[in-house]
């Protein structure tokens, strides 16, 4: 993992849109009064904001992606274990994880491709955006798996507070899975110096979610 060292002034408004998301949809949600609705729309809206003020950070990560030949391997180990992680979560320790769940999905039609975007992709760029920036200025030299423990607990606790309600089981259980997910992010950011890879994967397993959840 290489820094880019970006502005602490960036990181603090990088962090602050992440943290408004759900204070945003809150607002929203006294105007819809459907939850899942108001969260789409916050996440569409201040994702799209935060990925256009990291454009230049998202343009550097696709740039290291070019003529780099192991992308390829870790986009499918990411793929796979963020699949089998899901799997594990979702069906045998009722995680809450951010994405819209079926009944959503099949009664809002009128809002499908808005969840659609929201809860995959729009979401994987917002997740893997905010922990580049807050772990930017992390000292990694030869403490690559220290790092990956540390930035797991450290934004997985902020990702869990941030968007799991406060009931203590459902937050234990959402915390445990959001550690292994972002050190999933965090183990193939270090290999591949790219976040992309890690937001390929998290985006298009969450959109094949999505899509069972409305054709089946």
């Amino acid at each position: 993992m290489k820094n880019t060292t970006l502005s602490l002034k960036h990181i603090v408004i990088t962090t602050f849109l992440f943290v408004m998301i759900p204070i945003f949809a809150r607002i929203i949600n006294i105007f819809v009064v459907q939850e899942t609705i108001a969260l789409m729309i916050s996440m569409n809206l201040i994702g799209a904001a935060i990925i256009m003020y990291n454009w230049d950070l998202f343009e550097l990560h696709y740039n290291r992606t070019i003529g780099n030949k192991d992308i390829t391997f870790y986009v499918m180990i990411d793929l796979i274990t963020i699949a089998i992680f899901f799997f594990i979560a979702n069906r045998f320790f009722g995680s809450h994880i951010l994405i819209a769940d079926k009944d959503a999905l099949i009664a809002y039609g009128h809002a499908r491709l808005g969840m659609v975007f929201a809860f995959s992709f729009i979401e994987s760029c917002v997740v893997n955006i905010t922990f580049k920036c807050i772990t930017d200025h992390l000292d990694i030299k030869e403490k690559e798996l220290q790092v990956v423990l540390t930035t797991a607990i450290l934004f997985g606790f902020l990702l869990t507070i941030v968007f799991t309600p406060l009931h203590f089981s459902e937050f234990i259980r959402t915390y445990v899975y959001n550690i292994f997910l972002v050190s999933i992010l965090s183990y193939s950011y270090n290999q591949t110096n790219s976040i992309l890879p890690g937001t390929f994967a998290m985006g298009l397993i969450y959109l094949i979610v999505l899509l069972f959840n409305i054709y089946s």
